[in-house]
């Protein structure tokens, strides 16, 4: 980890027009350096904010309240959270008799939760019972 004040000389050097190895040779500093300064290959998807619950860094949610008041019925009806990992998941498990219900919770699940993942399979023997879920 190099301190900021190299990070502000490469991009200085770099939008002067100088190549990665010339500014490495300049700064005495590796080239993959450089580039990795220049054109980061690892971007955070999020800005993680502090849960209200536990002050520990959480990612956002997108809710108004008929999202909340809807997933909260569903949760109620046919929900659970379960511990995934290091993470926790929103799990629905409904009847794949009722695609357009399934289909519009995912589409909440999908618009309140932007930085998770939302999955969908069938369970079951006679794969009756559609599973949702948000990581």
């Amino acid at each position: 980890m190099h301190s900021p004040e190299i990070h502000a000389e490469v991009r200085r050097l770099a939008a002067t027009g100088i190549n990665d190895c010339e500014i490495a040779r300049r700064l005495s500093v590796p080239r993959t350096t450089v580039r990795d300064i220049r054109k980061p290959r690892y971007r955070r998807k999020t800005v993680d904010v502090a849960c209200p619950r536990c002050w520990l860094p959480a990612a956002p949610l997108r809710l108004n309240a008929s999202e909340y008041a809807y997933l909260l019925g569903l949760y109620l009806g046919d929900g659970c959270i379960q511990r995934v990992g290091r993470t926790y998941s929103f799990r629905l498990s409904m009847d794949a008799k009722y695609p357009r219900i399934l289909a519009e919770a995912r589409e909440v699940m999908a618009r309140c939760s932007p930085t998770g993942r939302v999955s969908q399979h069938l369970a079951g023997p006679a794969k009756t019972v559609a599973v949702l879920c948000v990581y």
